[in-house]
This record gives C-alpha cells, sequence and structure tokens, in this order.
C-alpha cells in the first residue's frame, strides 16, 4: 500500500506489506499487454476528450534520484510508474506510455529502482516487476529521456511493490560508459550490463543476502542498493545480511568491506569521495572514506532507511529513520555530533494533504536539491515534497502536482451531481471544486481507504461509502472504521449511527448498495464471508441475514477462494441493488446469484441458469445493474484458470444468463446514460473485444461495441472500476490501479 500509518513508536509499526498493496492482487491469467489489433478501424465515429480526474497527489513515492548537476530528477513510485520533474512547469510528468513503452506490460508500473547515467542524462534505466514468485520482471532501458524504452528478452524476479521497496538505487551505471550497468535484486544477487541493459552476468563474488533475525517473515531484502564513486574509481553495494561490498574493477569483482548482520539501506557519496551509509536492524550510520569504515551513528535504538549529503558542504548529512516526522538527524561536522530536525508540512495548493497527521510519513530516499543550497528533495507516502532546512528545522512544502499514484476502488457520479472516487489509502473524494487539487477529502483526519460506494434513485444526493483502514495497519483510534453516508452528493459526510449504538465488529469492508425506492434501506455485505446485512432506518442498526446455504462456508483463510466475497483487499463488487425494483437486491455467491425483494430481509437463491458458479469469479468479481431496465444485469468473473473468462448477462433478474459474444478477461464494466432518448443504456467496459484489448462502449443493448480507446492519455495500467454518467451521455470514468481516475468525455461535433 502506499501511505502512513499513526503510531506511537518505532517499535510497533512497519511498512505495510505488499500483500496489502492492491498491485499485487491481479487475476494472474489476465494478458498484461494490449494488442495493438485494427484498433484504428474500431474506434468510436465520435473521439472522446480526456482529461485527468485529478485529488492532487497521493501515493507511496519511494524514491528520488537526480544526476550530477540536478538537470534530470526521477520519482519513482510502488505502483504507479516513473515521473520527471518539469521544473519549467513546476509539476512532474509520466514517463510510461503505451506508444512509448516496447511491448508495454501491465507489471511496468511497478518500478523498483531507477537510475541515470552520469555521462548522459538522456540514459535512464529501470527495473520494473509485480512478483518474486517468478522471473518476470524486466529492465527498460532509455536513450531519449523516457520518451520511448526498450525492454531485454532477459528478466529477472523484480517487486516494485514488495518490501523494503523504498531502499535506496538497485541501478548504478557506470559514470564513463552508459552501456555499463549493475542491477541489484531480492532473490538472485547482482548482476552486470555491458551492452546497455540488452544482456546482464551474474557477479557470483556478490552473495544473495538474507534478511536480518526479526524480519524473516517479510519479503527477501537482497541486494539493497548499489553506487558508482563520481570518478569511476569504485562501486559499492549494500546486501543485507552481509553489509557494504566494494569494487575497484567497475563492478566485476567484489570484497566486503563493512560486514554486517543488517540491512545496508540506502547511501549516496558526498562530493568529496566519502560514502554514507542508512542501516536498519540494527541502526548505524557509517561514512566510508577508501579502506576506512567509521561508525558515526547519532544514537539510540533506530532504524535508519536513507541518507543524504549536501552537495554544497561533504560535511553536512542528514539521515532519516522509517517515517519523517521525529526520525530525521542532521549533521554538520561529518558525524561527531547531531541533531534533530522538527519538521512541519504545508501545502496550500493541496488542502487535503494537511488534513493528515504528519507523526508518521513513511519516506523513501531523501536526496538535496543539486542546485538550490538548504533544500531537500523528500519522497513519502502522501506526496513529494521540498523541505527548507535550517540548524533544527525541516519545514517541507508540497511539489506533488502531476503524480497522482492512489489505488481506485469505486467511483459514482450520482445524476445531476459530482463524482465522487474512492481510493485505497486516502479515503474518499469529492470532485465538485473548480480546482481539480481542491478536491474534498473525507474529513476522518487519518490514514484510511474508501472501498465501495453506492447512490439512490430516491434521492440521488444521497451516497454511501463504506471506508475502513487496512487491515492490521493503523486502527489505534476509533476513526479506524467509520463508513458514512452522504446528504449532499458527497461534499460533507456522517458516520452510521450505528456506531455510537452498538456497530457490530464483523461489519466491516466489503460491499454496500441502496433500495432504488427507499434511502433509509441499505444492505451491506462485509468481508471474510460474513452474511450481508440490512437496516430500514439509515444505518442506525443493522440486521445480519443469512441466505441459505451460505453458513457452510466461512473463512479466516487468505488463500479461500469461495463465497461471496473473501478478503477485504479484493477489488470484488458483488452486491447490487436493482436500480427500477423497489427493495429488490442481487449478491453474487459461488453457489449462484440471490436475489432479495423485501429489502434485504430474506433471500432467495436463483436457478442461475448459465451463471458461472464453485471456484470462478472470486477474484475481481463485478456486478452492476442497469438503470433503465429492472432486472438488467452485467457479471464479469476474475480468472481462475487459464484461457479468456467471459462476460455474462441477465435481463430476468438473474435466473437465467447468458455469455456476451466477443468479450474476454473484462476488469471492470459499468451502464451510462443512453445515446439516444428511449435507448438501452450505454455499456463500458475495460477488457479485450475479438481479442482487442481498450476501453470499449455498446450503446445498442451489447449488440455491438466500439472501441473509445486503447490507452487514454498513454496509460496502460488495468482499470479496477469504471461508471458511465447517468446525466451527460457518452461520458465514462475510469479508476486505474495505481494512478488514480480518468473521465472521457465526448467532443463536440463540428457543424459545417
Amino acid at each position: 500500500m502506499a501511505g502512513a500509518c499513526t503510531r506511537s513508536s518505532d517499535d510497533d509499526v512497519t511498512l505495510p506489506s505488499s500483500d496489502a498493496r492492491p498491485g499485487v492482487v491481479r487475476d494472474d491469467e489476465q494478458p498484461d499487454v494490449i494488442p495493438d489489433a485494427e484498433s484504428e478501424a474500431l474506434l468510436a465515429e465520435q473521439d472522446y476528450q480526456w482529461s485527468v480526474l485529478s485529488s492532487g497527489a497521493g501515493g507511496f513515492v519511494t524514491g528520488l534520484d537526480s544526476n550530477a548537476d540536478g538537470s534530470v530528477l526521477l520519482a519513482r513510485t510502488d505502483v504507479g510508474g516513473v515521473y520527471k520533474w518539469d521544473a519549467a512547469g513546476s509539476a512532474w510528468r509520466q514517463l510510461l506510455s503505451f506508444e512509448g513503452v516496447m511491448d508495454p506490460a501491465g507489471s511496468d508500473w511497478e518500478v523498483e529502482a531507477m537510475a541515470i547515467a552520469p555521462s548522459d542524462p538522456n540514459r535512464l534505466y529501470l527495473s520494473t516487476g509485480d512478483s518474486l514468485d517468478a522471473a518476470e520482471g524486466r529492465v527498460l532501458a532509455s536513450s531519449d529521456g523516457g520518451a520511448t524504452w526498450t525492454a531485454a528478452a532477459q528478466q529477472f524476479a523484480i517487486h516494485g511493490n514488495g518490501d523494503w521497496r523504498d531502499s535506496g538505487e538497485r541501478l548504478a551505471v557506470d559514470p564513463s560508459d552508459a552501456d555499463v550497468v549493475l542491477l541489484g535484486t531480492r532473490t538472485e544477487g547482482l548482476w552486470r550490463s555491458v551492452d546497455g541493459g540488452n544482456t546482464f552476468n551474474r557477479i557470483e563474488s556478490v552473495p544473495v543476502g538474507t534478511n536480518a533475525a526479526e524480519q524473516e517473515e517479510k519479503q527477501p531484502a537482497g541486494v539493497l542498493f548499489v553506487i558508482f564513486a563520481a570518478d569511476g574509481s569504485a562501486a559499492w553495494a549494500g546486501v543485507s545480511g552481509v553489509g557494504v561490498m566494494r569494487s575497484v574493477d567497475g563492478g566485476q569483482t567484489w570484497t566486503t568491506l563493512a560486514p554486517s548482520a543488517g540491512m545496508p539501506f540506502d547511501a549516496e557519496e558526498g562530493v568529496d569521495g566519502r560514502l554514507w551509509v542508512a542501516q536498519r536492524d540494527p541502526g548505524v550510520v557509517w561514512v566510508i572514506d577508501g579502506d576506512n569504515v567509521a561508525d558515526v551513528s547519532p544514537g539510540g535504538n533506530r532504524r535508519y532507511e536513507t541518507i543524504t549529503v549536501d552537495p554544497f558542504d561533504p560535511n553536512r548529512v542528514i539521515v532519516g529513520g522509517v517515517g519523517i516526522a521525529n526520525d530525521l538527524w542532521q549533521t554538520t561536522d561529518g558525524g561527531a555530533d547531531w541533531s534533530d530536525l522538527t519538521v512541519s508540512t504545508s501545502c496550500e495548493s493541496i488542502p487535503w494533504l494537511d488534513l493528515y497527521p504528519n507523526d508518521f510519513l513513511p519516506t523513501g530516499s531523501l536526496r538535496f536539491d543539486r542546485t538550490v543550497p538548504n533544500q531537500v528533495w523528500v519522497p513519502e507516502g502522501f506526496a513529494v515534497w521540498r523541505a527548507e532546512v535550517g540548524v533544527d528545522t525541516f519545514a517541507m512544502g508540497c511539489e506533488a502536482r502531476g503524480i497522482e499514484e492512489m489505488v481506485s476502488n469505486d467511483v459514482v457520479v450520482p445524476p445531476g451531481g459530482d463524482p465522487i472516487t474512492a481510493h485505497w489509502d486516502r479515503g474518499l473524494f469529492w470532485h465538485g471544486g473548480e480546482v481539480s487539487e481542491a478536491a474534498k477529502v473525507h474529513p476522518a483526519n487519518r490514514f484510511n481507504s474508501a472501498w465501495d460506494l453506492d447512490w439512490t434513485p430516491a434521492d440521488p444526493n444521497f451516497v454511501v461509502a463504506v471506508i475502513g483502514d487496512q487491515r492490521g495497519c493503523c486502527r489505534g483510534d476509533e476513526d479506524s472504521f467509520l463508513s458514512a453516508y452522504s446528504e449532499d452528493g458527497g461534499e460533507t459526510w456522517t458516520p452510521f449511527g450505528s456506531y455510537a449504538n452498538g456497530h457490530p465488529s464483523e461489519l466491516v469492508y466489503g460491499n454496500i448498495a441502496i433500495s432504488a425506492s427507499d434511502k433509509n434501506n441499505i444492505v451491506w455485505l462485509p468481508t471474510f464471508n460474513r452474511p450481508p446485512f440490512f437496516t430500514t432506518d439509515g444505518g442506525q442498526t443493522w440486521t445480519p441475514v443469512e441466505p441459505p446455504g451460505t453458513d457452510q462456508i466461512r473463512t479466516k483463510d487468505d488463500n479461500y477462494a469461495g463465497g461471496s466475497h473473501f478478503q477485504y483487499y479484493l477489488n470484488r463488487k458483488v452486491l447490487v441493488a436493482d436500480r427500477i425494483e423497489p427493495s429488490t437486491f442481487y449478491l453474487y455467491h459461488s453457489l449462484g446469484l440471490f436475489r432479495s425483494t423485501d429489502g434485504g430481509a430474506s433471500w432467495e437463491l436463483l436457478a442461475s441458469e448459465g451463471l458461472p458458479l464453485g471456484g470462478i469469479g472470486v477474484f475481481n468479481a463485478q456486478l452492476v445493474a442497469s438503470p433503465v431496465e429492472a432486472g438488467h444485469l452485467l457479471f464479469s468473473p476474475s480468472a481462475a484458470d487459464a484461457g479468456a473468462v467471459p462476460t455474462y448477462e441477465s435481463r430476468d433478474g438473474g435466473a437465467t444468463w447468458r455469455t456476451v459474444p466477443g468479450l474476454s478477461d473484462v476488469t471492470a464494466l459499468g451502464f451510462g446514460a443512453p445515446l439516444a432518448d428511449g435507448g438501452p443504456a450505454a455499456v463500458y467496459l475495460s477488457g479485450a473485444y475479438d481479442g482487442a484489448r481498450g476501453i470499449w462502449r455498446s450503446v445498442d443493448g451489447l449488440v455491438t461495441f466500439e472501441l473509445i480507446s486503447r490507452a487514454p492519455l498513454g496509460n496502460y495500467q488495468s482499470v479496477r472500476t469504471i461508471t458511465g454518467d447517468e446525466s451527460e451521455p457518452g461520458a465514462v470514468y475510469l479508476g486505474f490501479e495505481g494512478t488514480s481516475f480518468m473521465v472521457g468525455k465526448l467532443e463536440p461535433i463540428e457543424e459545417g
């Protein structure tokens, strides 16, 4: 996950593991690459204009890197790609695009490391991937500053969203030869390329590395950083459980210089040639001068994770711990004395960033600005900042524009209202302001996620949201689980009254839906295969109702794959209300489709003829209901086995189903306003039609489909949620796996 957890001490908080981050919860059989079929001929007759539905910031920016003169500054993220700083525009620009990346793959967006060639700032390298279980990650190389990228056939186990993703850079380029590249890995040791990343050879003298004893339950750390000396005289590598190693022959052979059973986490060379190293578990700060290794730690039982050296004064160094606030120390005399830095934040351009508590801001690799004295670039779990550093102060101002690395969960656009988006890590946003960066966040002043949204035709201004902190992360106060309702279209929110009246402990996460005829009649399906709850008093009280036969399917096993909603982190929408029939709800279960016609008080298992049952449809399944036709349902199951997975349609309230011809591997689908008066509702989806992947639309009742974009604004990430606007024909909203939301609207037809 990207972001922060409120905590009281270092001992009771770690950065969340990758299993809590939705970038790793995906359908393994779903193709990542978007085939370039005859897409142009399939484009809708009326072109779409795409724009970002901005919240201003968000997401875990895990590292920063710059070249020696500061002309190039890069920021990497755990699930949202890599960005270059545009100083003239004071904004970040995404470097990954469908048109620019060779054989674009969804795993490209999880960036583990990056490097800028010292001899040529246009030569860039990335290591990307989403798994340590198989060698499927890639090394991408660019020779034009990131406009285009090539990928070699050789692959590695790389996990940009895994544990220890905020360490130093695992890529380094020889200062005299941009074709010589070092690649550190988690499980496969250190590798060296002499042909610009096209092929790599393993350096046998560098061990794979092991985690420190107390970190055995986390993923392997392996090689945590590699770095070349500016003059090419040496190269260093930090290897977990081994220590700091050095090479004096361009990275061909290595010896251990500073042995340690800990985790050398980050390092930076000063302009005087000394190497500064920050180690966690146990916490040590080393300064290495040739063969001499000196411990200059600030002292105390600390975990050091980032270090940066002032380019204007090599004796001035800042070292940071797990978080930024209360975890930063500065020396101005080469490590003889250290002082605490008091952190403050200010972000007038994105007001919601100041809502969150600043006692824990997880940080990537801090870096001093190469051109402006006393300034430090700060990547962390909310945004990118630039800090003005004083004797004992660290005043952070946001520099986040352009990076919105948030993972989407849901989006709704009530008729006549404004869009509301639900995210991992940042709760929900109401996009009703004239300035997009001023989007209003749900007012809980903490780190949380919004999982599901719904509104009702009975009162489109009435909206409900399932909100809850990441499980096991940040449950330290009463705001951890505050699902809520809004009576003004999402601008302001009120927690359900049940929180003050004995809210059921098992009623967390999951899906929520409101009756089409009564805003006080709400059904909430919690996770962990608990039964659905219903209310007729707007959430003051909730009553559980067990659909027949489902009591046999209960589990707390994270690997179980049955029932309706078995894990909180799944991108799974299996509960909907009929938009026309009063008091009618539908619930997908591995037993079949259940229907309630009395507001959730009882459930009937339908024949569900033609609907896939059992083990399929357990991950990112989505069930949606038409806004203009009672009983018209669409269901897209996720892939449990190899092969294309179809989409299913029912027009009789879920009793019988048919396969929609041509559709497969649909990751998100939703209805929108008809394009013609009295016509069928438009259907929008992200997936494949006749083998061609992209964003598709049908306006004739699923008879034909039009491709409206292969990759809007060049974004080829997986789409997790999609909906049409029910007031504006043709308008569609997309939520991505790690780059927030977009909106597509039809361009006006020119007369003449």
